[in-house]
């Protein structure tokens, strides 16, 4: 450990590049770097509906990497905080191993919530941009605060603001000591809170996914390279997509129209093939979501849908008692630290942004995911019964005119 003389400035966006024991912090934001490439990956130039193979395979190559930078940041800040605790703050010998089971509990969680949306987009065929936040208004308020505390703190860290100087070693051991923000007490509350909150969430996920009526994203991933045979290999008859015939004949015209435009849509030999067709997936054209399905398909899987947002709200409040704990210690001891007190809160604040940082992931991807590829003015609208029915007149009029006339000209367009 470097020693600093009395009077000499701490930290700084120098002494943060140049010191190894900053590594961790930058290889987590490299992590959120990742989790927007991540995001940007899943927006298409027209709605999706199944995520495509090659992208899901370099979405889960993205999320591979990723989950490796960040148990790597957590096992390499866990020893480092571990060894400044022992000799700045013997009574917070806890803190470090908690900071680390809340990172593998929510970096679990974060590959779940990964998980669950490509597993959702290739079996359920329900678009990327339907299980995002698109209404994400309420989601940028908690998002926001935890981006705003973790930056504050990561200013102290540069001295953008509440800049410090050394200190005596007995002029910083009396103001920590005299700091009910450091006590054993007040951080066990925050850590605990940060722990409890992560091992909830992960049980509750882990129940909700293997109960009878449950989402099974975990049961799922098999079936994400072949998601045609879910559908057949499902017991107990559950089904992820359900079509449903408020009008049978809108049902059918629009599946015909679907098979114009689109030469892959299966030719029917019947209306019971068209329905049966339906029942297994949604009417689309190309990669796009076509006809009243598109309605139907952001109304499907509801119960996981707010079991998503049961996991945002979870994770933005993991690590903000924390958060406030730790801003509030800095607020205060800025200015009254030596250099191994200094260096025992920069690396507790360096853990609890990690953890920060896995929220921010998550809330990245959620709110980026909830953009479709093009705006809402650009879809083309469902024609209703009283177009169809004007439709059906033309096409019956034109076919009877050319069964009469077989001479008659194609009207030009």
């Amino acid at each position: 450990m470097t020693s600093i003389e009395e009077g000499q400035p701490l930290g700084g966006v120098n002494d943060a590049l140049s010191s190894l024991q900053s590594f961790p912090t930058i290889i987590a934001a490299l992590a959120v770097v990742l989790a927007a490439l991540q995001a940007v990956l899943c927006m298409e130039s027209v709605d999706p509906c199944r995520l495509s193979r090659r992208k899901m395979n370099i979405l889960l190559g993205l999320e591979l990497v990723e989950t490796a930078i960040l148990v790597a940041s957590e096992l390499l800040s866990f020893l480092e905080l571990r060894s400044s605790l022992v000799q700045a703050f013997p009574s917070l010998y806890f803190v470090a191993p908690c900071l680390l089971a809340a990172g593998i509990l929510q970096l679990l969680a974060e590959v779940y919530f990964t998980m669950a949306v490509v597993t959702k987009s290739r079996i359920s065929w329900i678009p990327v941009s339907a299980m995002g936040s698109t209404s994400a208004f309420w989601e940028i308020i908690p998002f926001s605060v935890t981006l705003l505390l973790s930056f504050t703190v990561i200013g102290w860290r540069f001295r953008w603001w509440l800049r410090g100087n050394a200190v005596s070693e007995s002029v910083a051991l009396d103001a920590v000591q005299s700091d009910p923000a450091l006590k054993a007490g007040v951080m066990g509350f925050a850590v605990g809170w940060t722990v409890s909150v992560s091992a909830l969430l992960f049980i509750t996920l882990l129940l909700t996914d293997c109960a009878d009526d449950g989402p099974s994203y975990v049961a799922g991933l098999r079936y994400l390279w072949r998601p045609d045979q879910w559908l057949d290999e499902q017991h107990d008859g559950t089904k992820l997509w359900y079509r449903r015939f408020e009008s049978n004949d809108q049902a059918v015209q629009e599946y015909i129209a679907s098979a114009v435009l689109d030469s892959n849509v299966l030719l029917p030999r019947g209306l019971g093939e068209i329905q049966a067709h339906l029942e297994r997936t949604p009417l689309h054209v190309g990669n796009a979501i076509v006809g009243n399905d598109r309605k139907y398909c952001k109304e499907e899987d509801r119960k996981a849908h707010r079991l998503q947002r049961v996991v945002m709200l979870a994770e933005h409040v993991v690590v903000l008692p924390l958060l406030i704990v730790l801003i509030v210690i800095i607020a205060r001891n800025h200015d009254n630290l030596d250099k191994l007190h200094f260096d025992a809160i920069r690396q507790l604040a360096d853990a609890t942004v990690i953890l920060a940082f896995v929220e921010v992931a998550i809330g990245l991807k959620n709110l980026i995911w909830g953009i479709s590829g093009t705006g809402k003015k650009e879809f083309s609208s469902v024609s209703d019964d009283e177009r169809l029915q004007s439709l059906n007149v033309i096409s019956y009029d034109y076919c009877q005119a050319r069964a009469t006339s077989p001479a008659v000209r194609t009207p030009e367009v």
